[in-house]
């Protein structure tokens, strides 16, 4: 048995040495015939002295050894895989820094507290206050008095006038009197504040 596999075996290399020689024969009929030698150039001669231009030997020819090609089909060799073509990434340029937004102040509009003042110049005020508006009262009842008055008038037919109209009251004198010197009003306003009494002072 392992004298007809080794019979095998040889026969197995011998038709494949005899199939890869026709193959090459083959491919040497195919090959364009070798062109003639190139013959140098006929120029001037070198100069003397001058040193002869070295000549660079033939390439060897690789020779292609048969029966290597042949053990390493018989024992299933495969020829080292080409590596990978190495991928040359284009660096990238840094990102910019990101833009931080700062939130705009908005004004605000600006709230006057109202300040109250104690002590004597709020008495004051409250006191001026008060005599302003009783300068007012009288200012209002002295106009509809002098209304009533001139309603009065106009109505009389007799053309006669009472008699209690000529007994005119202090008030009313200084109503009227008011009512034709609006300065007046604003002095004794005035007066009523500066020689008024502290009200601290008054008990």
């Amino acid at each position: 048995m392992d004298s007809l596999l080794g019979t095998l075996v040889i026969l197995l290399i011998m038709a494949a040495s005899s199939w890869l020689q026709r193959k090459a024969e083959e491919q040497q009929q195919r090959k364009p015939p070798a062109r003639p030698p190139m013959r140098p150039p006929v120029g001037p001669p070198p100069p003397r002295g001058a040193a002869p231009q070295a000549q660079t030997p033939p390439k060897p020819v690789q020779k292609i050894d048969w029966q290597e090609e042949l053990r390493r089909l018989l024992q299933g060799d495969v020829p080292p895989a080409e590596p990978p073509p190495v991928i040359v990434r284009e660096a990238q340029p840094p990102a910019p820094p990101p833009v931080v937004s700062t939130p705009k102040l908005v004004p605000r509009p600006a709230v006057l507290a109202e300040v109250t003042e104690e002590g004597p110049q709020s008495s004051r005020l409250t006191e001026a206050s008060a005599a302003y508006k009783k300068a007012q009262q009288l200012h209002d009842a002295a106009a509809i008095r002098l209304q009533r008055f001139s309603d009065h008038s106009r109505h009389d037919h007799s053309g006669k006038i009472p008699i209690q109209s000529k007994v005119r009251s202090p008030e009313i004198a200084a109503a009227r009197l008011l009512l034709r010197n609006p300065s007046s009003v604003r002095q004794a306003f005035i007066s009523s504040i500066v020689f008024n009494p502290p009200k601290g002072l008054e008990n």
